[in-house]
């Protein structure tokens, strides 16, 4: 089992502390319920919606997706310096001081448990592909287990895997079209799903590339139910490797203004 000390809590922003936890709670004790139906092919609508609901909190709430999203939080702040200095310009006692941006990682683990019911809406109405292994090779998982398969070109939708037992794995292609909205209402989480789900039976070239992207992905732990050469190989080979930020800042000299981008893309440890 893997488990992040106090991972629950957040004191900083919330003035219940435990708000993460509650909505965990929420998915956690209908886990297990929700995989046997994907085992047994006879998924309903809630036990989509209990899947999508924990794999929110999977894809955003761990501690590998927080630094990525505490990076970009603080590339966009220091993106728009300039913009504010112009508005508030500095006393002179701190002209010629290089300013240095920090973003807390508790508040951006703030702004995830925020958007958490959004993102599971949004997941719920995916279309999702279940991939059954009887390949020679499992499934493996890690602390960060929604492994994420960059797009090959800026603005490209992303693909999400979730491998969830040694034989079973989710797909998704990451359509941001069907519902990704914060103004949630009763009448939002009553919708049927958007699209639903297929099975298919995994290749062993697509069973090695969804570990590779679980080892990619990982932030300090792969896990195995079995121990072979070839899976330490396998970390030996990609475990330098992660999920990483790539933001770039262009000027807009007409608005006096600037425009950024960001991408996620797979690249080695410095």
């Amino acid at each position: 089992m893997c488990a992040e000390s106090d991972g629950d809590l957040n004191p900083k922003y919330f003035q219940d502390p435990a708000v993460l936890g509650q909505f965990r709670a929420i998915f956690e004790p209908r886990w297990d319920a929700a995989l046997e139906a994907i085992e047994k092919r006879k998924l309903t609508v809630d036990d989509k919606f209990v899947i999508a609901g924990y794999w929110a909190n999977l894809l955003t709430a761990t501690p590998a997706w927080r630094k990525i999203g505490q990076e970009l939080y603080e590339r966009e702040v220091h993106s728009i310096l300039p913009m504010i200095e112009k508005q508030v310009p500095r006393p002179d006692s701190l002209k010629g001081i290089k300013l240095k941006v920090e973003v807390d990682e508790d508040y951006i683990k703030a702004v995830a448990t925020k958007n958490l019911l959004a993102t599971a809406l949004g997941l719920y109405h995916q279309a999702w592909t279940i991939l059954t292994n009887n390949t020679a090779h499992e499934f493996l998982t890690s602390d960060n287990p929604s492994a994420i398969f960059p797009p090959r070109a800026p603005g490209e939708p992303v693909a999400r895997i979730l491998p969830f037992a040694p034989r079973l794995c989710i797909s998704a292609i990451m359509d941001r079209n069907p519902v990704y909205r914060t103004d949630l209402t009763e009448a939002h989480f009553k919708m049927p799903p958007k699209a639903w789900i297929t099975y298919k039976r995994a290749v062993p070239d697509g069973v090695k590339l969804a570990n590779r992207l679980t080892v990619v992905n990982a932030q300090r732990f792969v896990f195995s139910r079995v121990a072979t050469s070839g899976i330490a190989a396998l970390i030996k080979k990609y475990g330098a490797y992660s999920a990483k930020l790539e933001h770039s800042v262009k000027p807009l000299p007409s608005r006096g203004g600037v425009t950024t981008e960001a991408r996620i893309f797979v690249g080695r440890a410095k």
